[in-house]
């Protein structure tokens, strides 16, 4: 059977099959890589559903990411899981020799099991521990995969076999019922063959596993260190009580075989640039909210820069010292000449140009020019097809590398167009007077906040001093969306502002029409309140369409508002893993205290809405939602509810520990009993 497409997700490569599902390589609906795991095995979406909410529910780092369960229209399941780029356990470590293969097999081992340990202390089995469920990654992380077969330790012992035969003790060979010790003994039988390249039993039939496994002692290397045999003779014991009890505790265990004492490496990344520079003004007293998009403009997010500048600033009320203008002109001296044109382009046209531009101005090729900007990463770096010199305390004594008039005459000749920013940013050097209604226009029409920056900070070297544009930039970069459309006195603006106030369906269609508008303020708020009204009526894919415009932009503004809706989508779907990913790229991006401030709404049951108020919003769905919180009646409500979401949004919720225990009422598909299901991949996305 063919499906053009998998809802919002583009379908590119198979990865695989296993025994229920095939594993897909996709794009997101942000164009995002993930993994696509499509049912294609009758009667088991009860297993797709179970993946969904214990990968959900037990975060681990060694655990991979499951981000949606959904349906297609025919009834059959899919997971979106995150992309793991590796290898299987035993594929990793098979070009590692000696000391070196062992440190790491076990190391492997340690991780994968703590991730199962934290199934164990909720009372759950992986069930089918094996190399092929362990991928390692390109940074040598493991991460265990495939928890179909995952289950409570309640739901075993129904006399039937399931796992993997090769790795299952005898007693889950014989469906007898199982304690946590299967994983481990499963996990044991996968460290030896990660040693060794040999399994610790001989194969025998299917019938004489158990009794094989029960009465043959694991063929254990004599050439394995004595603390480590031993350990593995006792995991791998026929009897439950002799094995280590489950997978924290055989991982401390394994950290006593190792060699050398496994490295302490506390995984603490640096702070955001922007939470070092809010942090920085705040010591010094001085207002973050004014003037964080200056120093980030200045240094780029430098920390030593950052402190420097702030404390000069406390000093002499202004940024930068007159002797780092001294020392930067000193460095460009010695640069090649090639180098010093293309500082000089970067500096004279805001920061940021192509490499197309850059090889014109400077007459060398693209390899050269590469090299040459590579080499002054504490200044420059590559951001797509874009080469930017971040560091804009820089840009003044770059502009002195070429006579004025000849290189602005130069550049203004250049057989290459200009973009509009270039062009602006080499006028206000030559004629400030003759573009500022361009550049007005172009604020308000766009957001591209730091080059538009710097550009109103040359023009104001000029004596053009435009505050409001100042102020309209500052509330942007700081994601006050009210107060920068406070500050428009257009019509359009005003009008949006009411709507925000007092909505109603009726304007639904006027926002629409707005989300088409040309003023970038009015265009950002009308996308985030489409998004918002569509989470806020249970229709989340709309919400999505609605959202990705504005999380796609390449300027902060847009994008912050964007994540912000996207934080809401999840939260109101329950999907943990994709909330936390959004929490660390708002953490990068803002200095606001927001994430913090969310996971105590959310703790508190207290987060429904981000821009309207709750109270302005009549939605059937939100109804069912809080009396489903509250504990109450939706029975009637839910019903009606159901005739007015599409499969898709009625599956999601589906496995949402709110809507869980009214799965009857949903009125899902009805599951295929007999045929199976093939994807086809569309033509146009097969690679």
């Amino acid at each position: 059977m063919a499906t053009p497409q998998l809802h919002r997700y583009r379908v590119l490569e198979s990865l695989g099959k296993g025994g229920s599902g095939e594993v897909f390589l996709g794009l997101d609906p942000f164009d995002e890589s993930v993994a696509i795991k499509i049912q294609r095995r009758p009667r088991k979406r009860n297993r797709f559903m179970q993946e969904y909410k214990i990968l959900n529910e037990f975060p681990h780092p060694s655990l991979v990411k499951v981000h949606e369960f959904g349906l297609l229209d025919e009834g059959w399941s899919y997971l979106i899981l995150g992309l793991i780029e590796g290898k299987s356990a035993t594929a990793f470590v098979r070009s590692l020799y000696g000391s070196e293969r062992l440190y790491k097999c076990i190391q492997i081992a340690i991780k994968v099991s703590e991730a199962f340990g934290s199934l164990h202390q909720m009372g759950w089995i992986h069930g089918d521990i094996k190399s092929n469920n362990i991928l390692v990654d390109k940074h040598g992380i493991p991460h265990l995969i495939d928890f179909e077969l995952a289950r409570s330790l309640e739901d075993t012992g129904q006399g039937k076999f399931f796992g993997t035969r090769s790795y299952a003790p005898p007693e889950q060979h014989e469906g007898k019922k199982l304690d946590a010790t299967v994983d481990v003994y499963a996990m044991a039988g996968v460290l030896y063959r990660m040693i060794t390249n040999k399994s610790a039993f001989q194969r025998v039939d299917n019938a004489k596993e158990a009794e094989n496994r029960r009465i043959t002692p694991p063929d254990i290397s004599k050439r394995m260190p004595k603390k480590l045999k031993m350990l593995l003779t006792a995991a791998l014991s026929p009897d439950p009580y002799k094995r280590p009890s489950n997978g924290y505790v055989f991982a401390d265990m394994l950290r006593q075989c190792l060699t050398i004492p496994e490295p302490v490496i506390i995984h603490k990344d640096p702070p955001p640039y922007i939470l070092h520079i809010t942090n920085t003004l705040q010591n010094y007293n001085i207002q973050p909210e004014v003037h964080t998009l200056a120093l980030e403009a200045l240094t780029g997010g430098d920390a030593s820069l950052v402190s420097r500048f702030v404390h000069h600033y406390s000093q002499h009320n202004y940024w930068v010292p007159d002797d780092y203008h001294e020392q930067v002109w000193h460095y460009l001296q010695h640069l090649p000449e090639e180098t010093q044109r293309a500082l000089y382009l970067l500096a004279c046209i805001g920061g940021r140009g192509s490499t197309s531009l850059l090889r014109k101005f400077t007459n060398i090729d693209r390899r050269q020019l590469s090299k040459a900007l590579e080499q002054l990463p504490h200044w420059v770096r590559k951001e797509g097809h874009m080469w930017h010199l971040y560091v804009g305390a820089t840009h003044y004594a770059c502009t002195h590398l070429i006579e004025h008039n000849e290189g602005i005459d130069t550049l203004l000749e250049a057989q290459t167009p200009l973009p509009k920013w270039a062009h602006y940013c080499i006028q206000a050097l030559k004629n400030p007077e003759d573009i500022l209604l361009q550049t007005e226009a172009w604020i308000h029409q766009e957001a591209n906040t730091i080059i538009q920056w710097r550009l109103l900070q040359l023009l104001a070297k000029q004596e053009y001093i435009l505050q409001h544009l100042t102020d309209l930039l500052i509330h942007r970069q700081n994601g006050q969306w009210l107060q920068a459309l406070q500050l428009r006195n257009d019509a359009e603006s005003q009008r949006l502002l009411s709507i925000f106030r007092h909505i109603t369906p009726d304007d639904i269609p006027t926002l629409q029409n707005m989300a088409k508008s040309r003023n970038i303020d009015v265009w950002v708020v009308s996308h985030a309140l489409l998004a918002e009204w569509a989470i806020l009526h249970g229709h989340f894919s709309t919400a999505e369409r609605w959202i990705k415009p504005l999380s796609s932009h390449t300027d902060n503004y847009p994008r912050l508002l964007g994540l912000q809706q996207r934080a809401l989508l999840y939260h109101h779907l329950g999907q943990h893993n994709r909330l936390e990913l959004i929490y660390q790229t708002m953490d990068r991006i803002t200095a606001q205290p927001m994430t913090e401030k969310l996971r105590l709404l959310i703790a508190n049951k207290e987060w429904t809405t981000n821009l309207f108020a709750i109270e302005e919003v009549s939605s059937l769905y939100l109804k069912v939602r809080m009396a489903l919180e509250k504990g109450g009646s939706v029975k009637e409500d839910l019903e009606v509810l159901v005739t007015r979401l599409p499969v898709l949004e009625r599956s999601m919720l589906s496995v949402h520990p709110l809507w869980g225990g009214s799965i009857d009422v949903l009125n899902l598909p009805v599951e295929p009993k007999e045929a199976e299901f093939r994807y086809i991949i569309a033509s146009e996305d097969n690679l």
